[in-house]
């Protein structure tokens, strides 16, 4: 593996390595949600119940999971799926199932608003779940939960109605990406203070458009502290290579994978390794960049 830090005063070209095909699978990887806890990533494609942990260099596949088109977060060490589709029925799921003691148990509260496709990230004791799928339409809920007292409330709404969105966290901002959406928007990413977001109401207007993405379908991640944006669908109509870094007024490439890719997955690694998995037009390979 070649590994390439992000340096604070500048960017540093970082070289993508492919190291390894993914397990063959019969749904489509481009769609779904990835997690990191410790040294182990976790990705999900949309469709299916599986859960893959890369871990040793090695792929290993999770005893399946009662939802299927759920979104992965790691919530205290725990691999944890946020709503979905109950695997034998078409019903929206409002369940979270943790990964404990090689099992998957219903470890958290459910989520008030059953969904499929919301984003979802987790940091400073709260569970940030936003926008998703439900009863025909794409939502612009967001919903927190509280790990201290395990209760879920709602919050600013998202100012538009998204479903598979890409979401981080850099700094102490949520980033939102929602890449399913009218053409205008699918450039758009928009962000807000976790603290102002935990003290909000849900008709409060927090939320901020950043300056626009050069692509559409892209991957947000945070290494270092940078935010990134993988891949993606330029103005042409091509998928592209490129990842770029926001400097809080543009958008600026700072490397390029080794295939073209748009809603792929990432994951963020010690050592300031980002991974890079599936998406499409891809071969599916993993990138470590």
């Amino acid at each position: 593996m070649h590994q390439v830090a992000l340096q604070d005063e500048q960017a540093t070209l970082m070289k993508p390595v492919t190291i390894q095909s993914l397990p063959e699978v019969h749904v489509d990887i481009g769609y779904g949600s990835s997690a990191v806890t410790g040294n182990k990533a976790y990705f999900n494609s949309f469709g299916s119940t599986t859960v893959y942990e890369f871990s040793n260099n090695q792929w290993h596949k999770l005893p399946p999971c009662p939802n299927k088109d759920f979104t992965i977060v790691c919530v205290d060490d725990k691999i944890t799926t946020v709503g979905g589709r109950s695997g034998t029925q078409r019903g929206y799921s409002n369940k979270l199932y943790s990964y404990i003691n090689n099992k998957w148990v219903e470890h958290f509260p459910p989520i008030p608003t059953g969904r499929w496709g919301p984003g979802a990230v987790y940091a400073n004791n709260t569970l940030v779940a936003a926008g998703g799928y439900c009863d025909l339409k794409s939502l612009n809920t967001v919903e927190i939960l509280n790990n201290a007292n395990m209760r879920w409330s709602i919050v600013s709404s998202l100012p538009v109605p998204t479903y598979q969105p890409s979401t981080t966290i850099c700094g102490d901002y949520v980033y939102i990406h929602p890449r399913f959406n009218d053409e205008q928007e699918q450039y758009s990413v928009y962000k807000c203070s976790l603290r102002q977001l935990t003290q909000s109401q849900p008709s409060s207007a927090i939320w901020e458009k950043i300056t626009p993405l050069p692509v559409t379908h892209s991957t947000l991640a945070t290494i270092n502290g940078h935010l990134l944006a993988v891949g993606g669908v330029d103005s042409n109509r091509d998928i592209t290579k490129d990842i770029y870094q926001y400097n809080e007024t543009s958008w600026t490439v700072i490397s390029q994978m080794s295939t073209p890719r748009s809603v792929c997955h990432t994951a963020a690694l010690h050592g300031n390794k980002l991974m890079v998995v599936g998406g499409d037009c891809t071969d599916r390979k993993c990138t470590f960049v």
